[in-house]
């Protein structure tokens, strides 16, 4: 009898163990997306820096922005808006570290549309979209996919998504975003 006691409390150990690793840190996971926001900005900011050291363009952030997300709740970050010297403006607005298929998007909207930044895998050229069947204790995953966890092992990037429904990546470059930023102002 005693020996199954042992293999019962070594079952209730390691299924702990597994559920503990499976946990999200989601303060970690905030704090992530908030340091990948405030890259993005910078990097945005290196894009113009030429533009806006010639007086064609003005940056601007609105602080504080609001963002509230099941499991993050409620924290702040900022939005830009980027005008040009005849006032056709554009914002770059944080939706949230919560998207599916990503670990995060920032959208540039215009008078023109909106291009989507996110935040993905180094590799990735299209979203992946994680599928699980849970029976009593046996779970089905698709293990080629981006889960939360598989997410924050891997090295993330910003890339612009094309519009939907067949999505695909681009790079997240100058030359990128300035044709974006000229898509969604109309330029």
């Amino acid at each position: 009898m005693k020996k199954k006691e042992d293999e019962f409390l070594k079952f209730l150990t390691e299924n702990k163990k597994k559920a503990e690793d499976q946990k999200i840190n989601w303060e970690s996971n905030k704090q992530n997306w908030l340091e990948a926001v405030e890259h993005f900005f910078k990097k945005v900011e290196e894009f113009l820096k030429k533009y806006k050291e010639d007086d064609l363009i003005k940056i601007k952030y609105e602080e504080p922005f609001y963002i509230s997300e099941e499991y993050l709740g409620n924290y702040q970050t900022k939005q830009m808006t980027i005008t040009t010297a005849d006032n056709i403006t554009a914002k770059l607005t944080p939706i949230g570290r919560n998207i599916i298929g990503a670990a995060g998007r920032i959208d540039l909207e215009g008078k023109n549309g909106i291009v989507r930044f996110v935040l993905v895998d180094k590799n990735s050229t299209m979203p992946k979209i994680k599928t699980q069947i849970i029976v009593g204790n046996k779970t089905t995953t698709n293990n080629n996919i981006n889960t939360t966890q598989n997410i924050a092992k891997k090295e993330l990037v910003w890339k612009i998504a094309t519009p939907p429904p067949n999505i695909q990546y681009t790079e997240f470059n100058k030359e990128n975003f300035i044709n974006s930023l000229m898509e969604v102002m109309n330029a």
